[in-house]
């Protein structure tokens, strides 16, 4: 057995911005489920009926507890699941699919394990989910989560960018633009531009020229070459950024859960690693709202919702009184997004306290 999901396969799900991990067994106990009696009912009868009110044994798979989601299955009919995630799901199938159905909450699927003759995809808004296929009349899964392997690159943008920002007379997001070029990855380079369009901190000259170019009605935008080359960008483009962001969030994430259990087992110094998750979580919003300008920042703005409840409480912990993080009060960064983004959790911190 292969353990491994084929990429061709998940570019025929339509998936083609994801990566699985090893695909392992669903085990279904011997006892307590009626292996020889497959019930009377049929994936539409259970849908269109109370089916929580029937006998649900519920299943553990390491996948599965690992994004969150709950697997269950009918006890007099056991190739009948139920899978609950966190969120709202999305279906993916390469044919129609008559043996599972998404239920009418948005956060659960119904799936007849019996009529599976094809893999289908279950995923979820935070760029998590399962993979189900059979083998051997045996049910596999395994976990997706987002990637940017199989995707083509946006265009390097170093040129374009350092020419927006000749005449920039902020020494400090001129240093913090070129140190996202210096990495020469795409994403980073979007994050310059969303930078450029938030976190611009205009001299006096500046700020007089374009008050001036506001009386006589002839403003334009500094932002608009910045905000062209984003509605220009093609489909496959759109999809590396936002699949690019969403392994971000996921990054960032990793790195909250670490910082917080790190804090519940009294590390010393446990909010030295602070900092550049408030960064991280910044540089995300950056992107987002640089997507917004085409209209392509629903879908993170959902993706993003979990990290920043885990982010507040990490900010709820960041009490200037009780740890000494001078570097997370007095960062520029934070200070600037302060400004724009005042009751976001990673600008709180940034506060001057």
């Amino acid at each position: 057995m292969n353990d491994h999901i084929k990429p061709e396969l998940l570019a025929r799900l339509g998936l083609d911005g994801f990566k699985t991990g090893p695909k392992t067994a669903l085990q279904i106990p011997s006892s307590g489920i009626a292996h020889g009696y497959a019930g009377s009912q049929t994936l539409q009868s259970l849908t269109a009926s109370d089916f929580m009110s029937l006998d649900w044994h519920p299943l553990t798979h390491p996948d599965a507890s690992e994004i969150d989601a709950e697997i269950s299955v009918l006890t007099n009919a056991p190739h009948f699941l139920h899978l609950n995630f966190a969120s709202p799901v999305k279906l993916y199938t390469e044919n129609a699919p008559v043996n599972a159905a998404v239920l009418s909450d948005g956060y659960s699927v119904l799936v007849s394990k019996r009529e599976l003759d094809q893999p289908i995809a279950i995923v979820d808004e935070f760029a998590r989910g399962l993979l189900l296929s059979i083998e051997n009349a045996e049910l596999f899964i395994s976990q997706l989560s987002a990637s940017t392997d199989n995707l083509p690159e946006i265009p390097r943008l170093s040129s374009d960018i350092k020419l927006w920002t000749n005449k920039l007379a902020d020494a400090w997001l001129v240093d913090e633009i070129n140190k996202h070029l210096e990495t020469d990855n795409a994403w980073h380079h979007a994050t310059a531009i969303g930078m450029l369009i938030r976190l611009r901190d205009p001299s006096s000259a500046e700020r007089e020229d374009l008050l001036e170019r506001l009386r006589t009605g002839t403003f334009q935008s500094d932002d608009a070459p910045a905000q062209d080359w984003i509605r220009a960008l093609t489909e496959p483009e759109y999809t590396y950024l936002e699949q690019a962001t969403l392994v971000r969030i996921e990054d960032t994430l990793f790195d909250i859960e670490e910082i917080l259990t790190a804090r519940e087992q009294s590390v010393p110094k446990w909010y030295q690693g602070a900092l550049p998750i408030l960064q991280h979580r910044d540089d995300i919003e950056s992107v987002i709202n640089l997507l917004g300008f085409a209209g392509r920042h629903t879908r993170l703005r959902n993706a993003v919702a979990y990290l920043d409840e885990r982010g507040q409480e990490l900010a709820d912990c960041l009490d200037p009184l009780l740890v000494d993080a001078d570097d997370v009060y007095e960062d520029e960064q934070l200070h600037r997004a302060s400004m724009i983004n005042p009751t976001d959790w990673w600008t709180q911190p940034g506060r001057e306290i």
